[in-house]
C-alpha cells in the first residue's frame, strides 16, 4: 500500500496512473514525495523522446529542430519495403507575419507527405503534420513551414540533391527514378529545376570562333568564342547542327559584317548564311598547316 513514508524509489517503480491517486492537494495534507516522482518519470520520458528524435533526425540528414514526435513504422507498397516516418512540425508564434498583432493561436494540423533520400536502396517517407495557426485580427490561417522542402513540392531538397549526383554520372532517367524511389517526371522536372540555362550574352560579338572540343565520355561538344577577346559566347553539349541553330536563332544581333573563324568543318559551312548572312568565313591557319603538314 502506498503512504506518505514510501519511499521515493517505490514511487518511481509503481505505473504513473497510481502515482498520481495519491497526488492530490488537501487542506492541510500534501505529498510532496509522490509530486517529485511524478516529475522525475516525466522528465526521464521527455528526455528519452528528445533523444530519440535527434538519432533519427541525424540518421536522415535533417537540421530542422522543430520537427519533433518522430515515429518510425516498416511497410511495403506495390511489392516495395518502405519506411515511414510520422512527425510532428510546430514551434511558438506570437505575431502574424503580414502584421503585428499578438493575437495568433493554434489551430490544429495538416498532414503532408514528404519523399526523403534513399538510405542503404530502401524507401523513405514522411507523413509530417504541420501546426496551423489561426489569426483572430484578419480571420486568416497559415502553417508552419520547413526548409525540408519547397512549398507545395513533395520531393525534399535531400532527394533532389541525390537525383542530381546520379544525373551528373551519366545515368539515364529511369534507372535514377528506380534508385530514388520516385517517378521519372520527377527526375525530369528536378534536372529542369536545378540545371542552370545556357548562358547568353547581351550582344553577340562582331568576330566569332567556332570551334569543338571532348567534353565527358567520349562526347564532342560546341564551343564558340570572341575572335578578339577569347571571351566565351556559349558551350553547347553537342555539335548538332540543329542545337547550334536553336541557340543562336533564339539571340538577338544585328545583321552586319561579321567575320566567322571556323576549321575545315562542311557542318558549319552549311548553316552559318542562314544564320548570318553577311558573314565572312575565314579558315583557322592552325587546321590549314595541320592538313598540309
Amino acid at each position: 500500500m502506498l503512504n506518505y513514508e514510501t519511499p521515493y524509489e517505490v514511487f518511481f517503480d509503481k505505473p504513473l496512473h497510481l502515482v498520481r491517486q495519491f497526488a492530490v492537494h488537501k487542506k492541510d495534507n500534501y505529498c510532496p514525495r509522490v509530486v517529485q516522482s511524478i516529475h522525475h518519470k516525466n522528465h526521464i520520458k521527455k528526455v528519452i523522446q528528445i533523444s530519440l528524435n535527434n538519432s533519427i533526425l541525424n540518421l536522415l540528414g535533417i537540421e530542422d529542430q522543430n520537427i519533433k514526435d518522430l515515429n518510425v513504422e516498416t511497410t511495403s507498397k506495390n511489392n516495395d519495403q518502405l519506411k515511414v516516418i510520422h512527425a510532428s512540425l510546430s514551434y511558438p508564434v506570437s505575431r502574424y507575419i503580414n502584421y503585428g498583432f499578438k493575437i495568433v493561436v493554434k489551430n490544429g494540423f495538416r498532414k503532408t507527405h514528404l519523399r526523403l533520400a534513399s538510405l542503404n536502396g530502401m524507401r523513405y517517407e514522411m507523413i509530417l503534420a504541420k501546426q496551423r495557426y489561426y489569426c483572430s485580427n484578419c480571420q486568416t490561417t497559415f502553417g508552419a513551414t520547413t526548409d525540408l522542402t519547397k512549398p507545395n513540392q513533395t520531393l525534399t531538397r535531400k532527394l533532389k540533391s541525390q537525383i542530381m549526383l546520379f544525373a551528373h554520372e551519366g545515368m539515364n532517367g529511369e534507372l535514377i527514378a528506380r534508385l530514388c524511389h520516385c517517378s521519372p517526371s520527377s527526375v525530369r522536372q528536378t534536372i529542369i529545376e536545378r540545371v542552370k540555362p545556357h548562358y547568353r550574352m547581351a550582344v553577340l560579338p562582331k568576330h566569332l570562333c567556332f570551334d569543338e572540343f571532348r567534353s565527358t565520355k567520349s562526347i564532342v561538344s560546341f564551343i564558340c568564342c570572341d575572335s578578339e577577346s577569347h571571351q566565351l559566347v556559349v558551350k553547347l553539349h553537342n555539335r548538332l547542327s540543329p542545337s547550334i541553330i536553336d541557340y543562336f536563332e533564339n539571340h538577338r544581333y544585328s545583321q552586319t559584317e561579321r567575320a566567322l573563324v571556323i576549321d575545315l568543318n562542311a557542318q558549319y559551312q552549311s548553316f552559318i548564311y542562314r544564320l548570318f548572312p553577311n558573314a565572312q568565313i575565314i579558315i583557322d591557319r592552325f587546321h590549314i598547316v595541320q592538313l598540309a603538314g
